[in-house]
């Protein structure tokens, strides 16, 4: 299995379509987060659409904000984004982060990695 693992889009999307055809061969990509940079350009909004069009997992950033205007962004990737979570677990053997929010304080439970699939 080949993973395509990266980080801080950041909002920037001729650098994604880049990322995204270096990794076209991968059997899965995980983007660890920061997919926003401010959460108010249409450039962001592009982002969106075009990671859920290429079925990335996503583990939410510190950037990405769920409270997005809807003048710049569709409703779809509006919902999308409030249902990112801060873990995601590959098999019960990987665990992947952004970073350590402040709420972590719970034990991460591997157990849960099946809701994210």
């Amino acid at each position: 299995m080949i993973l395509g693992v990266f980080s801080d889009v950041q909002g920037d999307f001729p650098r994604l379509e880049k990322v995204l055809k270096e990794l076209e061969k991968t059997d899965y990509n995980i983007l660890l987060g920061d997919i926003l940079k401010n959460g108010d350009s249409s450039e962001e909004d592009r982002c969106i659409s075009l990671l859920r069009k290429n079925k990335v997992f996503i583990v939410k950033g510190d950037h990405d904000s769920s409270d997005l205007p809807a003048s710049k962004f569709h409703e779809e990737n509006i919902k999308y984004m409030k249902i990112l979570p801060s873990e995601f677990f590959l098999g019960n053997e990987y665990l992947f982060l952004h970073s350590l929010d402040k709420d972590l304080d719970r034990k991460i439970n591997p157990e849960k990695a099946g809701e994210y699939w």
